[in-house]
This record gives structure tokens, C-alpha cells and sequence, in this order.
């Protein structure tokens, strides 16, 4: 099973201050494979990258592969997969694209240029999508052409940013990714792509913006969808690993009753009844048990403890664990399971109450 554990000092040998988080400890997974892996015929693997592209008549946004990095953000391709498929869909939120004249103009799709080659010591920034240099960057154009796509107008589609029209779907990137190596498409091959995305000016109705005098009258929403095959099980049973991490506690005060909120995201799909244990929680006042209450963030008492029937609260906040966890004062470990498979960097998030130690403890 994908058993996590997740591991975080105690400060003062006591408890987290209150609003204190922990971003990106040193952590372990313990277990073997993906469940992506387990599901495989014959080794393949699927996975997504979604984001959004906003601008106020065009916008342009980068998907980066880079092979030396370990971050999801920077790399959508692992080290030992083989890219089979990969595929952009683009929607774009429904500002105001129901007048004839308020239509989507153009769509291009690039592979990020060799920046080094345009000029020394220049690498691509994707917050710009620009080959730069100390703040100093060159001008770039995506010139490809998307043959296809559906550019509206579309009726209704006008003053309801949270809806969206299909404008590119399934379109075919990878020879974009990996030109002329499509047959074998590896990590070290594949490149990062950019795409541009135009509207007309008679869009300008209506803003997605979150400010009033914000003039974001084009917000899209991409995923690249990917296909990965692996020469070996091996290979394609790499260990996930915990991408982020928010751990906080209500007080720090001696004695007192705090109140344990986790937040994180796991670089992997976790099936339902993985454990979760979190440790190094030492000299809590709370006496071992395997019936320590748990909850979804802000849901009330920890007093009720049943395992039987959720916490309202609980599932109306779609609580991904069981509401009752084992609890080891010896070890100082908190241990529970998931009750629902949770998807890739999803947030899962939960809550639990320890009694702090009695005395102040040396770091």
C-alpha cells in the first residue's frame, strides 16, 4: 500500500505557535508504487498538466519540461517514460462570447526555443514566456499555427466567468514536444511548449478580472493530457512524493488543548486506505488510543468519535480520511487511513487535538 509518512519538528518540545506552517520538510513515503501503476496494461501510465492562460485581449503560457528537475511545475515528463500521446485542450471562460463579433482569433503552439542559442546565459521565463537574462529579456513570437480550432461565438456564453466553452480539444502536441523523435519520446528529448491565444476586441465587455478595473476579458484553461509508457515496471513504480506541505496549531500554550490542522499535496495518485502517520508529535499529555477523533478544518467538537455515520461538517467539507485515527503517545505518532482515492496534487486536509505537554521541552 502507499502508506505516507509525514514527519515535523516540535518546537520547544511543545507544539507548532499558532499560524507557524512547515513548507516542504523532508519527507518519506512509505510504500511502493503509484496506483497508476497497478492499473497498467502493459505499463502505461496517464497523467495531466492544467493551468490557466489570462490576458486581457491575448495571453501566453508555458507547459516546461525540464529534465533535471523534480518539481511537477517545472517537468511533466519523468525520467524512464516514453511520451506516447500528448494532447492540449483549451476552454475559455465565458466573459462575454456570444456577440458575433466576440470570437477567439488565433491559437499557436511552439516548442520553447534553445534560449542559450538566442543569447548566452539567457534561459526561458515562463512567467513572461521570454528567453531572459538579470531582468534583461527578448522579444518572442509563437508563429505555429493550430489548424483547428472552434472559435465561437457561442450563445450564452456571456457574463459567467465559471462557465466555459470547448475552444481546442484533444489537439495533437507531441511531434511540438519531441519533433522528429515521436517513436521514442524521452525525458531528455522532450521539450517545454508555449501556446498564444488571441481574442477580438469586441470581447471587452465583460472582465474575469478579480478587481474592478481589471481588463481580463480572456481567461482560458488548459490540460495537457499525457500518455507515458515504461520499458520496465521498475522504472514505473517510482516513489511518489509529498509536494507541499501546511502543518499549524492552535496554541502553544502548556497543557492546554491545541488543535492540529494538515494540509498537503502528494506528487502521486493515493488510493483509498492508505495510511497516513504523522510523527515526531513527543510528550503530548493525551494517553494512547485507537479512537482519536478527527475532522474536516473548522468542524466543531472532537468529543463525539464515531466511525460509524461522518461528521456533517466533516462531509459536507469532503473529509478524505476516516474521522477516527490510532493515536501512540509512546511513539508520538498519529496514524490514519483514507476513506476515498485522491487524485494527483489534490489538497487533503485534516484536523485533530492533542493535549500539549505539561512542561516546556530543549529544542
Amino acid at each position: 500500500d502507499e502508506a505516507l509518512s509525514l514527519s515535523f519538528p516540535i518546537v520547544n518540545g511543545a507544539v507548532l505557535p499558532l499560524g507557524t506552517a512547515i513548507v516542504k520538510p523532508v519527507v518519506s513515503l512509505r510504500a511502493s508504487a503509484v496506483q497508476n501503476t497497478r492499473d497498467a496494461e502493459g505499463i502505461f501510465l496517464a497523467s495531466s498538466v492544467t493551468g490557466t492562460c489570462v490576458g486581457t485581449f491575448k495571453c501566453l503560457s508555458s507547459i516546461l519540461q525540464d529534465p533535471t528537475c523534480k518539481d511537477p511545475a517545472c517537468t511533466f515528463l519523468p525520467p524512464h517514460a516514453i511520451l506516447k500521446s500528448a494532447r492540449l485542450t483549451v476552454d475559455i471562460a465565458c466573459s462575454y462570447y456570444e456577440a458575433e463579433s466576440a470570437f477567439v482569433q488565433r491559437i499557436t503552439a511552439c516548442r520553447v526555443p534553445d534560449c542559450d542559442a538566442v543569447s548566452s546565459g539567457y534561459t526561458w521565463n515562463p512567467a513572461v514566456s521570454q528567453c531572459c537574462k538579470s531582468g534583461s529579456c527578448e522579444p518572442y513570437s509563437c508563429t505555429d499555427p493550430v489548424a483547428t480550432f472552434t472559435p465561437g461565438p457561442w450563445k450564452g456564453c456571456a457574463s459567467n466567468c465559471s462557465d466555459t466553452r470547448r475552444v481546442l480539444d484533444r489537439y495533437d502536441v507531441l511531434d511540438i514536444i519531441c519533433p522528429g523523435q515521436t517513436a521514442r519520446c524521452t525525458d531528455r528529448m522532450a521539450g517545454s511548449i508555449v501556446f498564444f491565444m488571441s481574442v477580438s476586441s469586441a470581447a471587452d465587455k465583460v472582465s474575469c478580472g478579480t478587481a474592478v478595473t481589471d481588463t481580463t476579458y480572456l481567461k482560458a484553461f488548459y490540460s495537457l493530457d499525457l500518455e507515458m509508457r515504461y520499458d520496465s515496471v521498475a522504472f514505473a513504480s517510482e516513489r511518489p512524493f509529498i509536494f507541499a506541505i501546511d502543518v499549524a496549531s492552535s496554541t502553544d500554550v502548556l497543557g492546554a488543548l491545541a488543535v492540529f490542522t494538515v494540509t498537503l499535496e502528494v506528487e502521486a495518485t493515493v488510493r483509498a486506505g492508505s495510511s497516513i502517520v504523522v510523527s515526531n508529535l513527543v510528550r503530548s499529555s493525551t494517553a494512547s488510543t485507537d479512537t482519536l477523533a478527527v475532522r474536516a478544518p473548522g468542524c466543531g467538537s472532537f468529543s463525539t468519535i464515531t466511525d460509524l455515520v461522518m461528521n456533517s461538517c466533516s462531509k459536507a467539507a469532503g473529509l478524505k480520511v476516516r474521522e477516527i485515527a490510532v493515536w501512540d503517545r509512546a511513539a508520538g505518532t498519529l496514524t490514519i487511513p483514507t476513506i476515498s482515492e485522491l487524485p494527483r496534487r489534490q489538497l487533503l486536509t485534516f484536523a485533530f487535538q492533542l493535549r500539549n505537554p505539561s512542561v516546556s521541552l530543549p529544542n
